[in-house]
């Protein structure tokens, strides 16, 4: 829950910041985040540490999985056309 709640919150947010700085830059910045995020959740001994890991995962990724989605989804279908080629 505080995972998809960190996504709609980075969603949102993602929008503002993009007009401010490159795409690389927030999608590197998220990923940075994520892994942060991850990390405090995996040595998280507190319910608090937990939920806010797991929060701060998911407002990482918000900008970068949305163009994971789309880079999988153009793989999948070159890896069909090459074969249907052979």
């Amino acid at each position: 829950m505080f995972f998809f709640a960190g996504l709609l919150g980075g969603r949102g947010i993602a929008a503002a910041i993009l007009l401010q700085l490159k795409e690389v830059t927030v999608a590197v910045g998220g990923v940075l985040l994520a892994a942060t995020g991850e990390l405090i959740f995996l040595s998280a001994r507190s319910h608090v540490a937990l939920f806010g890991g797991a929060f701060l995962a998911g407002l990482g990724l918000a900008s970068p999985l949305p163009d994971l989605y789309c880079l999988a989804f153009q793989m999948v279908v070159v890896a069909r056309h090459e074969k249907l080629e052979a």
